[in-house]
This record gives C-alpha cells, structure tokens and sequence, in this order.
C-alpha cells in the first residue's frame, strides 16, 4: 500500500516534468533540474539569510553514511519492523552523535534536520506517535475554531474537514522536531522524499558538498506559512503556503501579513540575493513590537520550475503571473475544502480525515 504523503504535493519534489507550458519550459533537462536544485542549497544563501532564519550548524554527510541511509530505507520498505537496525551501523551512530554534539551547540532541546537540498517531511506521517500528535493538534484546532465563531459569529465558518487538515498540518509539522541524533536519523531513513537526492549524491562522479543541516526548531502557527515567487527580482506572486487549509484567523490579516512580507522582501532580500528567480519560503511570528506586527524568517529558497510546489498558483494556468506578465497576486483560501474533493484527491489521507 503507498504511504501517506501529506506534504508530497507541495513541496519540491525529486523530478522536474518537461511538459511545455505556454511554450515555456523552465526545467526542461536533467542538467537544468540539477543546475536549479543546486544554486538552491541551503549553503549557497545561508550567510545572506542568517539573521532571518533559524540557528544552523553544517555537518558533511559522507557518502558512506548516504549508502547506509538508502539501504536502510530499502530495507524499511520491505520491512517496517527494520526502522531501528541502524541503531547498530557504525557510520550512522557517528553521525547521530554529531547531529547531537550540534544540537549542543546551537543550545536548544529540540531540532529540525534537513539535508543541503530538502527534508524528510513526508516522514512525519510514519512515526509511531503520529497518531497522537494529530489528535493533540485536533483538539486544539477545535476549541480555536470554537473561541473564534463566538467572538465573531458572522464569519465564515470552519468545517470538520477543514478543521482535520488543519490539524494534519501543525501535527506534521509538530512532529518533525526530534530531540536528538538517532530520532532524526529515524526521519532520514523513513523519508521517500530524499531518496532520489541521496542517490544523485552516490551517483555523481564529482557530487556538490553535501550536508546534513541541524537548525533551531521554532514552534509557530502555521497558519503564517507563505510562499513567494520572485521572477527578475521581483515579487510575482505570493500565497498562503498550504493550499487546502482556510483559516478563519487569516482572512482579516490577509492585507497586514502581506505588508510586513513584502517591506522585509524589499529591504533585506531583494538586493541581497543573487539569483534572480527563485521560490522563496516566509514564516511570520506575531510581534507587536514591530511596525508591521509581525517578525518575517525566511525557510529556505527553492527552484523557480515546475517542480517547486505552486501552492495556490498552477505552473501551466497561472504561469502569467508567476513571471511577471500579469499583474502581482496574493492568493489565500477564502473558504473550507470540499470534502468530496479530498476524498477524491487524496484517499491515503482518510484515516485521520475521514474516520469511520
């Protein structure tokens, strides 16, 4: 059975399509997505974004630990009982002690893990103690939803469905702070995702440096989570990262939080970053310190092609926009999903959206 894969759809994936779009292809060969996933490395911009971003601390992840990974995956596949027999492989317990002398350093009890190209997200679904994660974050989103619908009754109303994404959502996000080197290894191992990254890094006569990168894990809401699409420099397109969730908090600050993203955009990122188009992804944490209300980090950068997820934007019908032939858009959902879509869209995601 193919497993759950909440975040696959919107985030890069390990292949560029090479579909024409409007006659224009923005990934169109091997060479181009490996030139693209490669000028995106964290450690490519990483010194430009350092006082917007979360603490990072670099570790090398030698091929031979690489292998071990993607032989343990394998082996995960076929066996999901296998998950902790790395616990007894040299080259991993290395590096989950270094991962943890990093989480030393950066002097927080809970970390993020990432490689040098994308993360193990989709890994989160497959921990043991998901299930609890959710209904925590299922409980938590319900007594909002009921808090916000009493101070303000004529807004639009949430639904069961929507309030399950959302917490399908914060949970996989939640989830994926680990305490310590073996956790995140677990992450690694699980992850389909990075797979097709790990093995590129094998297969490359002369691979770019590779890294396995420790960061600050900050909690936040996700609600706060954007993409944005700069083409020539220039902001094209922003939208709310998840384009499935609504949520009623949002819609009322739409014109604050775009505001204060696109004031940092052009006072720190725009003359600072070299490439001149990319995907760039923003955080906000409320601030009321701040002018704008908000503090504004930045996650990573991303390609500009087809395979960086569009969130509420398509590639082929919104291509326009994105550079910069049609007018600049901000795009939120304005309103629950339907149900029926999801189920339609998206069977792997029904235990926890539609339970018996």
């Amino acid at each position: 059975t193919q497993q759950m894969d909440f975040t696959q759809v919107k985030l890069k994936k390990t292949s560029g399509p090479k579909e024409v779009i409007n006659n224009v292809v923005l990934c169109a060969t091997s060479e181009d997505y490996t030139r693209l996933m490669n000028e995106t490395y964290l450690e490519e911009y990483i010194d430009v974004i350092k006082p917007f971003t979360f603490k990072s601390v670099f570790l090398n992840f030698p091929v031979e630990a690489i292998k071990e990974v993607v032989s343990a995956h394998k082996k995960f596949l076929e066996n999901p009982a296998t998950r902790t027999e790395f616990h007894k492989c040299p080259e991993l317990l290395q590096l989950a002690k270094e991962i943890d002398a990093a989480r030393d350093s950066l002097r927080v009890e809970r970390i993020f893990v990432r490689l040098s190209s994308r993360s193990p997200k989709d890994a989160a679904l497959l921990l043991p103690s998901f299930q609890a994660f959710f209904d925590s974050a299922l409980y938590d989103v319900k007594q909002e939803v009921a808090h916000l619908t009493e101070a303000n009754p004529s807004s639009q109303e949430s639904s069961d469905t929507n309030d399950r994404l959302h917490a399908l959502y914060r949970a996989s996000t939640v989830a994926l702070s680990v305490d310590g080197g073996l956790a995140a290894i677990d992450l690694l191992i699980t992850s389909k995702r990075i797979q097709g990254d790990l093995q590129a890094v094998i297969d490359s006569p002369s691979p770019s440096p590779f890294n396995v990168v420790v960061r600050e894990f900050k909690y936040f809401d996700v609600k706060y989570e954007f993409r944005g699409f700069i083409y020539n420099k220039k902001m094209t397109a922003l939208t709310q990262y998840n384009e499935y969730v609504y949520f009623p908090s949002l819609a009322p600050r739409k014109a604050d939080v775009e505001k204060a993203m696109h004031e940092f955009f052009e006072s720190e990122m725009s003359p600072k970053i070299k490439l001149n188009n990319y995907v760039i992804d923003f955080l906000l944490i409320e601030n009321k310190q701040k002018t704008t209300g908000y503090d504004v980090y930045i996650v990573e950068l991303n390609p500009f092609a087809e395979f960086a997820g569009g969130g509420l934007f398509s590639w082929v019908t919104d291509l326009d926009v994105l550079i910069g032939k049609k007018p600049y858009e901000f795009r939120i959902v304005e309103k629950p999903v339907d149900s029926n879509a999801i189920k339609t869209m998206y069977n792997d995601w029904g235990k926890f959206l539609f339970p018996e």
